[in-house]
């Protein structure tokens, strides 16, 4: 699946549509082969099924850890929400990793 139907959601906004548009232009790089004539789909998919798990599983891998870190309790949240306020790189790394 890509785009909209793999329910990418980015754990900052809400949204997904950087992460759909992403998966989409990676399948249809990988599908580009297939079109031409030059690969099977079987072998397209396989490329895609590579690629989604080098670049776009570890985000959502990341972004899952941020999401659960939102959610605890907000005596436990509150702290680290401060410490990634006063520590802009650690935020910027955070951020970082889900796109």
């Amino acid at each position: 699946m890509v785009g909209d139907a793999a329910g990418f959601v980015d754990p900052f906004v809400g949204d997904g549509i950087s992460l759909a548009l992403r998966s989409g232009t990676l399948a249809a790089c990988c599908l580009a082969p297939f079109f031409a004539g030059d690969a099977s789909l079987r072998q397209a998919a396989s490329q895609y099924d590579e690629v989604y798990r080098q670049s776009l599983l570890p985000v959502f891998h990341a972004s899952s850890k941020i999401r659960r870190l939102l959610g605890l309790p907000r005596p436990v949240r509150k702290p680290l929400l401060m410490l990634l306020e006063n520590a802009p790189a650690i935020t910027r790394y955070a951020v970082k990793k889900t796109r």
